[in-house]
C-alpha cells in the first residue's frame, strides 16, 4: 500500500507544481503535507502523526516568509 500511496503523492505533486501561486495551490499544499508526514510517520512504525508533528507541517506552510536584506 505504501508504494502505491507514494506514487499518488508524486501525482499530486506533479499536479501542484502546474499551480500558478494563489488560492488553488494554497488549498493544496496543507494535505500533500499532511500526506506525505503521515506516511512517513506510518514507515517509522507509527499510527499517525502527533497533534504537535501537525501543527510543525502546518505551521512550515503558512509562517511568512520574511526577508532580510542587509
Amino acid at each position: 500500500m505504501m508504494p502505491y500511496a507514494r506514487c499518488n503523492l508524486k501525482l499530486a505533486d506533479l499536479y501542484t507544481q502546474s499551480l500558478n501561486s494563489g488560492p488553488a495551490l494554497d488549498f493544496c499544499r496543507i494535505p500533500l503535507a499532511l500526506a506525505y508526514g503521515t506516511l512517513d510517520a506510518i514507515a517509522l512504525g507509527k499510527e499517525k502523526l502527533t497533534r504537535n508533528e501537525v501543527l510543525t507541517l502546518v505551521e512550515q506552510l503558512v509562517a511568512p516568509k520574511i526577508e532580510v536584506v542587509i
